[in-house]
């Protein structure tokens, strides 16, 4: 999965925040304060960079657990 990396718009947090590319143009919360700020729309690919698919491991991951055990 793509992302664009931002960083928090909270001047006491400046986290790193990884954005999905199918999410921007929309608002994203910072996992760090939760700070909700916006995302711009239009990002050149070549600040795209690749990263976990994290829904691919989250399935990965429930399809190890036994029924019932999520």
């Amino acid at each position: 999965m793509r992302f664009v990396i931002l960083h928090c718009r909270n001047a006491a947090c400046g986290h790193r925040v990884w954005v999905p590319v199918p999410k921007l143009g929309a608002r994203v919360r910072c996992s760090e304060c939760g700070a909700s700020m916006p995302t711009p729309a239009d990002v050149p690919p070549e600040q795209f960079v690749l990263g976990p698919d994290i829904m691919h491991e989250n399935d990965a991951a429930a399809a190890t657990q036994p029924a019932g055990h999520a």
